[in-house]
């Protein structure tokens, strides 16, 4: 009597079974050795040769030392140290250093090894004070002024008679509005940013003729200087090539050293005009 062959739906259905039988083994192993690997690595995150000992940081400062320290301090979710050369949290690390401290611009958080670490900041450089929206006396400088440093972006990041090294490269002083009608002064931005260093290299250029420019006053487009003679001169934000320009091509007619001339309009193009005082 000869054997019934097995139909080929029943084939077909023992090889689906056995092939579903593999993919479910092969997922089984690769969970185990996943979970092998992952445990392993867990491990090793917890090793003395792979966590942070020691730290350096730039300036030195035993605060900002400190509070990095308390970014290593802990786990993520319980499983690696936050310690560990594979988890450094170096962007924690960064905005802490820069919500304790306006005047860093930059850091740099890098491995020496697995494990030190070292934090290079770099601080910013201060360019002039501002003293605020308008002199409290426009004729003479005050001394009692609550003034502020801010760098070449116009930020203002630290109080004058307390930043660390805060003698601007301007002697000047400042008076500006704040971006965006803000109204408390630090961790701001100065409204004529941009245009600020077209008007300081003005500003040195009046200088050069005899009488230090003291002060800077920047109101919407204009801008006037106020000279230790007692001179003030006002020109139109921008213009600073042609003004300068013009101004000495009328050089003959006034001395910006002695106090004689109390006012020097530059507004208006090709034009020069002038108060004495006493006039």
């Amino acid at each position: 009597m000869l054997a019934r062959r097995s139909s080929p739906p029943l084939v077909n259905k023992r090889l689906k079974d056995r092939r579903r039988r593999d993919r479910h083994r092969a997922h089984v192993l690769f969970a185990i050795l996943l979970a092998v690997l992952t445990g392993a690595f867990i491990w090793l995150t917890w090793q003395p040769y792979v966590r942070i000992e020691r730290m350096t940081i730039s300036n030195g400062d035993p605060r900002l030392l400190a509070l990095v320290e308390g970014e290593l301090v802990g786990t993520y979710f319980g499983l690696v140290p936050r310690d560990s050369f594979f988890f450094t949290p170096a962007r924690a690390i960064r905005a802490t250093i820069e919500s304790a401290d306006a005047g860093i611009q930059a850091i740099s958080v890098r491995h020496d090894d697995l494990t030190t670490l070292i934090i290079a900041l770099h601080e910013r450089v201060p360019i002039a004070r501002w003293c605020g929206l308008v002199p409290s006396d426009s004729a003479v400088p005050s001394d009692g002024e609550y003034c502020y440093v801010f760098d070449a972006e116009g930020y203002l990041y630290a109080v004058a008679d307390v930043a660390v090294g805060s003698t601007p490269l301007n002697t000047f002083t400042v008076y500006d509005s704040l971006l965006g009608g803000v109204e408390e002064p630090l961790r701001s931005t100065l409204t004529h940013a941009r245009a600020m260093p077209d008007a300081f290299d003005f500003a040195r250029r009046i200088s050069s003729l005899g009488s230090p420019v003291e002060r800077i006053i920047f109101k919407d487009d204009e801008v006037e200087l106020l000279l230790r003679s007692g001179t003030r001169l006002t020109h139109v934000l921008g213009s600073e090539e042609e003004t300068f320009a013009n101004l000495m091509s009328a050089k003959e007619n006034f001395d910006l050293t002695d106090g004689s001339i109390d006012y020097v309009d530059l507004r208006f193009p090709a034009e020069v005009y002038l108060k004495r005082h006493g006039e």
